[in-house]
């Protein structure tokens, strides 16, 4: 599915260029949670499994995603997808953390006014 997105954002962005506008496309990966961890974990023996402390999980996690990350970044370069490739964001990033924490940070502090839920009767 992201790989489908991607591709829709690549011709939109061709389409503009075309149109002479100028396009900013930063590329990005979600790169942190369980999925990721049950994939690091299945390269790992069952019997290191056990032994592992949830540090050590996040680590093998991280390693396999830059792994998989150049990997993708590789391929999207080969088959000419322009963008950004210098400053792409990554989920596991501490900064694109905090910029998440401050954007809910903000929504807390306008009490959710953009979210004006329906009340029934």
């Amino acid at each position: 599915m992201l790989s489908l997105i991607y591709e829709l954002l690549r011709v939109l962005c061709v389409e503009q260029l075309l149109r002479g506008f100028r396009v900013d496309f930063f590329p990005g990966w979600d790169c942190h949670g369980l999925p990721i961890e049950q994939k690091a974990l299945e390269q790992i023996k069952t019997e290191q499994r056990a032994a592992l402390t949830p540090m050590d999980i996040r680590q093998t996690a991280k390693k396999f995603a830059d792994e998989a990350i150049e990997n993708q970044r590789s391929e999207f370069k080969r088959w000419g997808i322009m963008g950004d490739w210098g400053n792409a964001y990554f989920t596991f990033d501490p900064k694109f953390e905090v910029n998440h924490s401050i954007a809910l940070q903000f929504l807390i502090l306008q009490r959710f006014r953009f979210f004006n839920p329906f009340i029934g009767c």
